[in-house]
This record gives C-alpha cells, sequence and structure tokens, in this order.
C-alpha cells in the first residue's frame, strides 16, 4: 500500500511528461488563412502513410482555427488534389470545434509534387480554399511517394 503511494507522483509526473504534443502546436505546423479565417494545420505524426486493405495509403491531419473564427465556420474539409465542389470537397474534419482531425486516402495518382486542399465553409454559406504541396506539409510522405514511384 505505501509503495503505490510512493510511486504514484513519479508515475504522474512520468505520464505528463509523455503526453501527446498536438501537432498543430509542433514548430512544423503550417500557419494559413483560407478566406477570412486563419488556421493551423499539421500531419498528426511525422511517419509515413498508413496502409490499409487493398493498399490504400491513408494520413492524418490536423486543423485548428482561430478562437474568434471558429464560431465562423460550419465545416472543413481536406483531400488531394483541387477539388471541383463542394460535394467533391474532401472527407470533413471531425468535430466542431478547436482541434479538428481528418484521415485522408491517398489516391494511386498522387505524386510528391500533389497538393493538400482545405476547403473551408463558412456558417455564412462562403466558400474559401488552401493549397498546401505534400512536400511542406508532409516531407516523409512526399519522401515516401517518390520512392514507392521509383520502385518497378
Amino acid at each position: 500500500m505505501l509503495a503505490a503511494v510512493l510511486l504514484s507522483p513519479p508515475a504522474y509526473l512520468a505520464a505528463v511528461a509523455l503526453a501527446h504534443e498536438q501537432p498543430v502546436l509542433r514548430a512544423d505546423a503550417i500557419a494559413g488563412q483560407a478566406g477570412p479565417w486563419r488556421f493551423a494545420i499539421a500531419e498528426a505524426d511525422r511517419r509515413v502513410p498508413r496502409i490499409l486493405l487493398g493498399d490504400f495509403p491513408t494520413k492524418s491531419y490536423q486543423i485548428r482555427f482561430c478562437d474568434t473564427c471558429d464560431d465562423q465556420i460550419r465545416a472543413a474539409y481536406l483531400k488531394v488534389n483541387k477539388p471541383r465542389s463542394l460535394r467533391g470537397a474532401g472527407l470533413v474534419f471531425g468535430s466542431d470545434r478547436w482541434n479538428r482531425s481528418v484521415e485522408i486516402q491517398l489516391p494511386n495518382s498522387t505524386g510528391p509534387d500533389s497538393e493538400i486542399w482545405l476547403t473551408v465553409e463558412g456558417k455564412d454559406g462562403s466558400l474559401h480554399h488552401a493549397a498546401f504541396p505534400i512536400r511542406q506539409i508532409s516531407p516523409a510522405t512526399a519522401d515516401w511517394l517518390q520512392h514507392r514511384r521509383q520502385e518497378p
């Protein structure tokens, strides 16, 4: 019993020290603006994409809009390559506020020079876009895509 009481504070402090840092707060997060709304976006982890059944690579991202902007946003979507319409804007970021996250599929046509497109829909119905080179937002993914292209 005494051992459990004595070990609890060090165990708690170790858990706090190892707590996962929010991706949008890391130094590699990209600060940007879509229309009037400022945001920070980052890949959830810096590793290469996860491969799902059927050889589909996926990558997770997180976004956070500025505190005053967040109430004005209905939804945010992310996809590889420029969307043609709102119906094709990509997958919607989960959560209605603060740190929103999404996991997108990287189509077979995705290359190291492709772009990730963010579409933000305001509560007023307006749509705004921002694009990021994969090499900027996910360097390890760009290298992985380059290597994958060179394989026979």
